[in-house]
């Protein structure tokens, strides 16, 4: 079908995105339409709260690096946030925030110093070095400054690890060259760097708490009041795992904020949670690990929490967003289809820009891959035209927490129409679990 008028497409568009219940999510259907992909630029990601705006002087002689135009949306992001640093519109675009393809700017940097992933950095630092005419001379040794940048003994800024790469390079130790000359063989009173240096990007694969929602039952279900159960204004996960001999409970409140557009949706799905919010609404879960049927916290060593199936609806109205802080780490996969920023309050945030339906919705956390769905229903059998490839990873995120009880993340979804209308009767349903397939990415 072809529009005479651009406007009556546009205005069809719109009210599709609107009527389409979020078949993905608020009604639960699982209508046969796919994502409209597009090559993500972000990849594996580690986070931990690290100082993220310090004003740095930038060390003098050292070359001055620039944005790209095609990566540099920096500026684009900031029109999209309300004071408070909220998302309020989908990005144009994305952030590279691998330190394979970061900006090298100072929050390029930051970037990547708060994935604390040493395998990131020393990509970061590798480009940082070519960019400023020299060549790494010994992997030993670029393993071994990378700490002293990353979240293990940092961070710093770009601006001292350039003034060091200078003063290195006339060093009596040098592990840098320009890049026409020989590297230099260093005496043997120079210090050797460990090659075994870890590049663990902040996770474990066995020694982490993996909460359970496929064993757990759904005790109470009123999370900010809106029920479907009366009594006390939470949402209770019973029987998520034991430790220490202690079955546990997992306890979700939110704030005065919370708005649902289907409390019927906030629970369980299969071997996932779930919580229904309101396009519109923004508001802040807290996640407390309790001993079953109290409310006594119970302290974990290491716990992992993914957040699956982060997309949007069609024509990008309701677009999610999830804002969380004090973590020791997080996982993503090469590629992921979403957007990676930090705010000025110090929160990490991650954005949704893909449109999303029930079909690429993951059935199994520890079995997160490519999934094939129909975007015209009367397209013939795959691999015919209509259909397309979503995987499943490139949309979920793993974060890990040390030592807590309790942790919070928040949970945005905007309603802003293509016409500046603001008015959502439906919403975004957030799935959530465990650990999931992500974990291949931390250290055996």
């Amino acid at each position: 079908m072809q529009c005479a008028v651009v406007l009556s497409c546009l205005l069809l568009t719109y009210a599709i995105d609107d009527a389409s219940c979020n078949a993905d999510d608020s009604c639960q259907t699982d209508i046969e339409q796919t994502a409209q992909q597009e090559t993500g630029q972000l990849g594996l990601l580690q986070a931990r709260q690290v100082r993220k705006h310090a004003v740095v002087t930038e060390a003098p002689h050292v070359k001055k690096h620039v944005v790209l135009p095609e990566i540099g949306n920096v500026a684009q992001f900031a029109s999209f946030r309300t004071a408070d640093g909220r998302v309020n519109r989908s990005a144009l675009g994305s952030v590279p925030a691998t330190g394979a393809g970061v900006p090298l700017t100072e929050k390029g940097y930051n970037i990547v110093a708060m994935q604390c992933c040493n395998w990131e950095m020393s990509e970061f630092i590798s480009r940082v070095v070519t960019d400023m005419g020299y060549k790494v001379c010994g992997q030993g040794d670029l393993l071994g400054i990378t700490s002293w940048y990353s979240c293990e003994r940092g961070p710093k800024s770009l601006a001292e690890l350039q003034a060091e790469i200078i003063g290195n390079a006339v060093s009596e130790c040098p592990w840098v060259a320009t890049k026409d000359a020989s590297c230099p063989t260093k005496p043997a009173t120079c210090p050797v760097f460990p090659g075994n240096v870890s590049l663990d990007c902040g996770c474990s694969r066995g020694d982490s708490f993996n909460i359970d929602f496929f064993q757990s039952t759904v005790g109470h279900s009123n999370l900010g009041g809106l029920g479907p159960d009366a009594g006390s204004e939470d949402l209770r996960y019973t029987n998520i795992g034991t430790f220490n001999g202690d079955v546990l409970d997992l306890v979700v409140s939110a704030d005065s904020n919370y708005k649902s557009s289907n409390p019927n949706s906030t629970g369980k799905r299969g071997k996932f949670g779930t919580i229904n919010v309101l396009g519109g609404a923004s508001s802040e879960m807290t996640f407390s690990i309790v001993k079953t049927g109290t409310s006594t916290p119970v302290e974990l060593a290491e716990l992992a929490f993914t957040m699956h199936d982060i997309d949007q609806s069609k024509a990008g109205k309701m677009v999610e967003s999830i804002f969380v802080k004090d973590f020791n780490a997080f996982v993503m996969d090469k590629g992921v289809e979403y957007v990676v920023d930090y705010t000025a309050a110090g929160q990490t945030f991650f954005q949704s820009r893909i449109h999303g339906t029930g079909c690429d919705n993951p059935s199994d956390p520890d079995a997160l891959g490519p999934v094939t769905c129909k975007y015209d229903a009367n397209a013939p059998t795959p691999p015919g035209p209509g259909y397309q490839t979503i995987d499943q990873r490139k949309r979920s995120l793993m974060l890990v927490f040390k030592k807590v009880s309790s942790f919070k993340v928040t949970m945005d979804v905007t309603c802003v129409g293509v016409f500046g209308d603001t008015d959502c009767k439906k919403g975004r349903n957030f799935l959530f679990s465990g650990s999931s397939s992500l974990k291949d990415r931390c250290a055996a």
